[in-house]
C-alpha cells in the first residue's frame, strides 16, 4: 500500500509531500499546500516536476466527482514549485494565480537575462562543470521551468481570491521577485514560501541570482511581527509552536548578520581571489554547493554596495559572478 502523501497539519490545511519529493538532490520538490474548502480546492504552490501526477491522483482523491473548481496559486516562479501547474490546468481546468511581479516567471516568459543576472549562473556552472554555454543554458532553460510552461496566469486579488480560506497575502521580499506568503490569522499559520530553509539551519534562501538581502531582511522582521503559531515552510518540516518559530527566524537573523560581517571582513583582508568567499561560506556551513554558496554571497555583496559597505570594485573582483 502506497504512503499517504497527505498530512493534515489543520482543519482543511492538508500538506503535500509524496514519497518522491523526498529523495536527496537539488531536483528536490517544494512542498504543496492543500486548503480543502467546501467551496473549492486552493492549492498553494504546485511541485516538483516529480510530483506531478501523484499531485493529480491526490486532487483528484478530494473533489470526489463533486464538481468544485480548483484554484492554484504560487507563492514565486521557480520550477521546483510550480512543476504541477499544467498538470492542474489540463486536469481540472484550474485557474493559476501569482502576484504581479511574479507572473512573468511564473508564466516562464521573463526574459532569461533577467533571472540569471547578465548571465552570472552561465559562469558559475561553466567554471564549475567545464561545460560549454550551449549545454549549461540549455540545462539553466530546464531548471528555470521552459520545458513546464504555464498559460493564463491571473493576477492574484489580494482582497478577495482566497478570502474564504481564512488566508490572506503577504508580501515576503527576499528569494526571488514578487515572492508572497499567506497567512490566516485564526489558525495562526502562516505559510512562508522559499523564505528560510529548515533542512539547513534555518538558512535564509538567498540563492537565486536575483535574491535580494534587504528584503530578505524585511519579510524576516515581518514574520517575528506576525508572530504565528505555526509556520509552513516551502522545504522541510512545518515549524509547529511560537517558541520554535520566533527560534528559527532568529536563526536566519542571526545567519544573515554572521554571513555579511564575514564577507565584509573577507572582502577588506583583500582575498587573492573570489573562492575564497565560497571557501568562507563552506566553513560556516552555508549553501548545500558551490553554485548555491556564490550566489548567496552574491546577494549579500549586492546588498553592502547598496548601504555603501563595501565598493563595486571590492564586490567585482576580476569582474566573475560577483559583477553588480
Amino acid at each position: 500500500m502506497s504512503e499517504n502523501p497527505l498530512t493534515e497539519i489543520s482543519n482543511g490545511i492538508l500538506l503535500f509531500v509524496p514519497p518522491s519529493a523526498r529523495i536527496a538532490g537539488w531536483r528536490r520538490s517544494g512542498n504543496v499546500i492543500i486548503l480543502n474548502n467546501s467551496d473549492a480546492l486552493y492549492i498553494i504552490d504546485s511541485g516538483g516536476p516529480s510530483v506531478r501526477n501523484q499531485l493529480v491522483m491526490s486532487v483528484n482523491n478530494l473533489l470526489s466527482n463533486n464538481g468544485r473548481p480548483v484554484h492554484c496559486i504560487q507563492t514565486h516562479g521557480h520550477i521546483d514549485h510550480m512543476a504541477g501547474a499544467r498538470e492542474l490546468q489540463k486536469n481540472f481546468n484550474a485557474e493559476i494565480w501569482a502576484s504581479e511581479e511574479a507572473i512573468p516567471f511564473v508564466e516562464s516568459q521573463a526574459p532569461l537575462e533577467i533571472e540569471m543576472e547578465r548571465e552570472s549562473l552561465i559562469v558559475a556552472f561553466r567554471e564549475l562543470f567545464t561545460a560549454p554555454s550551449w549545454f549549461v543554458k540549455a540545462a539553466i532553460w530546464v531548471a528555470l521551468g521552459r520545458t513546464h510552461p504555464i498559460s493564463s496566469v491571473k493576477l492574484l486579488d489580494k482582497s478577495s481570491n482566497i478570502k474564504e480560506t481564512g488566508f490572506h497575502p503577504v508580501e515576503l521580499p527576499g528569494h526571488h521577485q514578487g515572492h508572497i506568503g499567506f497567512y490566516n490569522e485564526d489558525e495562526s499559520i502562516l505559510i512562508i514560501g522559499d523564505l528560510i530553509d529548515p533542512r539547513h539551519k534555518m538558512k535564509p534562501i538567498l540563492t537565486a541570482p536575483s535574491s535580494d538581502f534587504v528584503g530578505m531582511k524585511s519579510s524576516l522582521e515581518k514574520v517575528i511581527q506576525i508572530a504565528p503559531e505555526i509556520l509552513l515552510p516551502g522545504h522541510g518540516e512545518p515549524i509547529i509552536g511560537e517558541e520554535a518559530v520566533h527560534s528559527a527566524i532568529l536563526k536566519a537573523q542571526e545567519t544573515m548578520e554572521v554571513s555579511q560581517n564575514k564577507v565584509i571582513e573577507v572582502l577588506e583582508s583583500k582575498p587573492s581571489s573570489l573562492p575564497e568567499l565560497s571557501n568562507l561560506l563552506v566553513r560556516m556551513g552555508l549553501g548545500p554547493g558551490d553554485v548555491f554558496r556564490r550566489m548567496f554571497i552574491h546577494s549579500i555583496l549586492r546588498y553592502l554596495v547598496r548601504i555603501g559597505k563595501v565598493s563595486k570594485q571590492q564586490s567585482s573582483r576580476r569582474k566573475t559572478i560577483f559583477s553588480i
